[in-house]
């Protein structure tokens, strides 16, 4: 399966039973309190890209994904379509991707 969603689940095979972690769900694993989270989640980077990415789901649910270039499963490089999202605007060599 290739996807970097945080979950509660990540060897779950099948796309309809992965359960991802929202920031309250991080939040709760980690002991450090929603607006930290929140706060460091957005801001994280490595160089010129983000660590992680919010994803809105139906614009009332936020779900984060790491970056492929930090954490990836397989022994290839990452597709740069899974490493677009991580992409700093204006700071980011295309080469990175």
């Amino acid at each position: 399966m290739e996807t970097n969603l945080i979950c509660e689940n990540s060897n779950e095979q099948d796309l309809r039973k992965i359960i991802p972690l929202n920031k309250t769900d991080i939040a709760k694993l980690t002991g450090i309190d929603e607006s930290t989270v929140y706060r460091k989640l957005q801001k994280l980077k490595l160089d010129t890209m983000f660590i992680f990415a919010e994803v809105s789901k139906g614009g009332i649910y936020n779900i984060y994904k790491i970056n492929p270039n930090i954490f990836y499963r397989k022994d290839s490089k990452p597709e740069k379509s899974l490493v677009a999202d991580f992409v700093v605007k204006g700071k980011t060599e295309l080469s990175r991707l």
